[in-house]
């Protein structure tokens, strides 16, 4: 489990374009209770839930277009969190697991943390509080 604050604070790797740097990349976060500031539909189709914690500090989650995904481990777990966005709004509490992502390329986000840390893709999602994300 970790904090928007923690991974707001971590420092980007050089900038790479071909493959994920670890251990920020590599690694599978999970945030706990966290509220939904909103839900953005981006120009490339994916998913931002701009999400924020007690102290307005704002961290994107993004769930990615499947269709751009199709070569991806992860599909099955992509597609089902996309599934379970339909009804996801302002004010919603969640908890979430997802890669750590230092998006260079933000696509004109709204609330993208300073560092360009992202949960992308997020593999596992529920509603409500006190939830665990499968």
């Amino acid at each position: 489990m970790t904090t928007i604050e923690h991974l707001i604070a971590l420092v980007p790797p050089a900038h790479t374009l071909d493959k994920r740097t670890p251990p920020v990349e590599t690694t599978i976060y999970r945030l706990n209770g966290v509220k939904v500031k909103s839900v953005q539909h981006a120009v490339d189709g994916d998913y931002h839930l701009v999400l924020v914690d007690g102290q307005n500090r704002t961290l994107i989650a993004e769930s990615p277009d499947p269709a751009c995904a199709r070569t991806s481990a992860l599909l099955d777990r992509i597609r089902a969190v996309r599934s379970s966005l339909s009804g996801a709004g302002a004010g919603d509490r969640v908890s979430l697991n997802g890669a750590g992502f230092f998006d260079y390329e933000p696509n004109f986000a709204i609330d993208q943390a300073r560092n360009g840390i992202e949960l992308h893709p997020v593999t596992a999602i529920c509603f409500g509080t006190g939830c665990t994300p499968k």
